[in-house]
């Protein structure tokens, strides 16, 4: 995709977006299957490096030998270190955000027009939507999938067995 497309998914998956972002986000995906196949790839990609990681720490560590430390000069400013402290910390919360989205495969609100009961965003088990009259709404589910709502239409999210 593009620079801006990412930086705005990004921020959508932080909550760092202002509503007109979050309308031109919408229409992005709305416009172009080939951003809700990436938007569905990278939480899928965030999924398998979690369990990856998961994985990994379960592993006994191998035992190495203890050699005696050296004095390096130090090169790293404290801004470097709290830059990539906070960049950590952002991409965190974005695989902790997919994680969520993906392990309950709940649709996410991406455009709606018109009276609707819910605003732009993630769906979760139990919730309900409904259209009011010449209202529309279009949703997203994790598989790709793009449902639109017409007018006058309720919808569940079944709660998880």
């Amino acid at each position: 995709m593009n620079e801006r497309f990412d930086d705005l998914m990004f921020r959508h998956l932080t909550g760092g977006l202002r509503a007109d972002e979050k309308e031109q986000l919408a229409s992005m995906l709305d416009e172009d299957p080939a951003a809700r196949r990436e938007l569905v790839q990278f939480v899928q990609e965030q999924t398998d490096l979690m369990e990856c990681l998961a994985v990994k720490s379960a592993m006994p560590a191998k035992r190495q030998a203890v050699s005696r430390p050296t004095l390096q000069p130090r090169t790293r400013s404290p801004l470097f270190a709290l830059a990539a402290l906070l960049a950590l910390m952002a991409i965190a919360s974005a695989v902790w955000h997919f994680l969520t989205i993906a392990n309950e495969r709940t649709p996410v609100l991406t455009r709606l027009s018109g009276s609707v009961n819910r605003p732009l965003g993630s769906l979760r088990a139990g919730d309900s939507l409904s259209t009011g009259a010449e209202s529309s709404a279009m949703l997203l589910y994790p598989d790709g999938t793009l449902v639109e709502l017409a007018a006058g239409t309720t919808i569940g999210v079944p709660l998880r067995s």
